[in-house]
């Protein structure tokens, strides 16, 4: 996801989590090819990255719909 150009939270998507869970999930070699899968310590790190930003991104979320509306 870090190589993707974001705008922001609301930009991530679905696919674009799955997408880094896949990347993180397999060793890869010079050429893109698998050979091997990565550590379950590994693997469950990089859930939990997706979890934060879910989870981040609701608490944004929720922050600015919660604000108090200033009189004009």
């Amino acid at each position: 996801m870090g190589e993707r150009a974001t705008g922001g939270l609301q930009q991530i998507t679905t696919r674009d989590c799955e997408a880094y869970l896949a990347h993180r999930r397999y060793v890869l070699d010079e050429d893109g090819a698998v050979i091997g899968e990565n550590s379950h310590a590994i693997r469950r790190s990089a859930a939990q990255v997706v979890v934060d930003l879910v989870n981040y991104r609701d608490l944004l979320g929720r922050r600015h719909r919660l604000r108090p509306q200033r009189p004009r």
